[in-house]
């Protein structure tokens, strides 16, 4: 009340305090604040200022959806083990948060209790798969979506064949050198390192030479396939 101005006349200003904000005089709690704010408030009238009078308000908790703070995986490649650990909090204390494979294709499988993305691509799945994860409290959900790409990875031939590691004198030495391809790639032979009383046949892998007495030890030889 003031005895010498109308209510018109009045002008309320919200002071500030802990844990809220005050723009004109409307409060905001602070984030993750719940229970008793003290906010002091004043009147103006023409001249003069009242007193501060605190006001008590209630401030109920309030469900906050959780948080992911993890970043996807998006490249995968064929013939090797993908995975991709997703992880999230939640704001409120004693929210359990668990995870939810909202769209994921069928050669992935998904933890819902520790959030591991994971699965063994092939050549099948080259290309884009889309992907959407979820993180909930039970109640609230916030998702993840991202395009995870599997792309082919070259692997190197492996040999299939023992080396003949002996040679007679006199005698034509004549041995194949051979090796697969995972891929199904063409296979090409490279001479690294060849005695020079030999002759290296790219084209087949055939190592071919007849050794001579000058020719009697050990020889290194290094073929790259």
């Amino acid at each position: 009340s003031d005895p010498d101005n109308t209510a018109g006349e009045l002008t309320l200003y919200v002071l500030n305090g802990a844990n809220y904000t005050v723009s004109g005089t409307q409060i905001t709690p602070a984030q993750d604040f719940h229970g008793v704010l003290n906010v002091g408030v004043r009147l103006r009238d023409l001249s003069l200022y009242s007193n501060t009078y605190t006001l008590t308000v209630n401030v109920n908790s309030v469900n906050d959806a959780p948080s992911i703070t993890s970043s996807p995986v998006t490249i995968a490649g064929d013939g090797t083990h993908y995975q991709y650990q997703m992880e999230a909090t939640d704001p409120d204390t004693g929210d359990e948060v668990s995870f939810v494979a909202v769209a994921k294709p069928s050669w992935l499988s998904f933890d819902q209790e520790t959030g591991l993305l994971s699965g063994d691509p092939t050549a099948l799945q080259i290309g884009v798969h889309h992907i959407t994860l979820a993180a909930t409290d039970g109640t609230l959900t916030t998702q993840q979506a991202f395009d995870l790409q599997v792309i082919h990875i070259n692997n190197p031939p492996e040999f299939t064949s023992e080396p003949d590691t002996f040679a007679d004198l006199n005698v034509a030495y004549n041995w194949r050198v051979r090796a697969e391809d995972a891929d199904d790639d063409d296979i090409r032979f490279i001479p690294l390192e060849i005695p020079y009383f030999l002759d290296f046949l790219s084209e087949n892998g055939y190592l071919i030479g007849t050794p001579v007495a000058d020719n009697m030890g050990a020889h290194a030889v290094r073929i790259g396939a």
